[in-house]
C-alpha cells in the first residue's frame, strides 16, 4: 500500500508539474500576443496603419490616419490620406471636413471652402462644418456669410460654445454690441472657463458703456 500511495502521489506531482508547465506556456503565448496588440494600439497612427495593412479600400482608416497625422502637425501626409479616403468614398462628409481643415492650415482657404461646401451638400446638418466654414469665411472678411454659417451651427447644436463666441465676435465687428454680448454670455454659461469669451465680453461691455456715454 505505501508503494501504491507513493506512486499515486508521484503521478499527481508529475501532473501538477505538467499542468504548471502548460499554464506557463499558455501565459507566455498570451503575453506575446498582448505585446503585439499593444504595439498596434499604442497610438492612433500605428493603429490606423495596421488597419490599412490588413484591409482593402478602408476609407475609415484613411480618414482616421489623416486626422491623427494632422494632430501631429504632419499636414502634407494628412492631406494624402484624407484624399485617399475620398477617392474610395467621395460622399464621405467627415473626410471632406477633415481635408478642409488640413487645407485651411496650409492657407489654401479657397480649396478648404470647397470641401466644406461639399460636406454640407452631403450632410446639411453637420454643425462642425458650418462652424469651420464660418470661421474660414471670417478670415476672408466675408462677415455676412460667416454669420449665416455660425447661426446654422447653433441652430443644429445650441450648446456649441465656440460658435457662440465667434458669432459674438463677428456681430461685435458689425457694431451689434448687444447681440454680441448675449452670445458671449451664452458661451460662458456653457463653458465658464472660456478665456477668449471672457475677454470678448469685457471688451463688448466696455464698448457698450462708451456708446451710452456718447449718447
Amino acid at each position: 500500500v505505501p508503494d501504491l500511495v507513493s506512486r499515486l502521489v508521484s503521478g499527481l506531482n508529475h501532473k501538477r508539474i505538467g499542468l504548471a508547465a502548460s499554464t506557463a506556456a499558455l501565459f507566455l503565448i498570451l503575453m506575446i500576443i498582448s505585446w503585439f496588440q499593444v504595439t498596434y494600439w499604442k497610438n492612433s497612427i500605428t493603429l490606423f496603419k495596421h488597419a490599412l495593412d490588413v484591409t482593402d479600400n478602408n476609407y475609415l482608416a484613411y480618414n482616421g490616419l489623416g486626422n491623427a497625422l494632422m494632430r501631429r502637425g504632419k499636414v502634407n501626409d494628412a492631406i494624402i490620406h484624407l484624399s485617399s479616403a475620398l477617392e474610395i468614398k467621395p460622399d464621405y462628409a467627415q473626410a471632406h471636413n477633415s481635408l478642409g481643415n488640413a487645407l485651411k492650415i496650409q492657407g489654401r482657404t479657397n480649396e478648404a471652402i470647397d470641401h466644406y461646401l461639399k460636406a454640407l451638400e452631403i450632410k446639411s446638418d453637420y454643425a462642425e462644418v458650418h462652424y469651420n466654414l464660418g470661421h474660414t469665411l471670417l478670415t476672408h472678411g466675408r462677415l455676412k456669410e460667416a454669420i449665416v454659417h455660425y447661426s446654422d451651427a447653433l441652430r443644429i447644436r445650441p450648446d456649441y460654445a465656440e460658435a457662440h463666441n465667434h458669432l459674438g465676435y463677428v456681430l461685435m465687428r458689425q457694431g451689434k454690441i448687444e447681440e454680441a454680448i448675449n452670445h458671449f454670455r451664452e458661451t460662458l454659461r456653457i463653458k465658464p472657463d472660456h478665456e477668449n469669451a471672457k475677454k470678448n465680453l469685457k471688451n463688448s461691455l466696455t464698448a457698450q458703456e462708451s456708446s451710452r456715454k456718447l449718447k
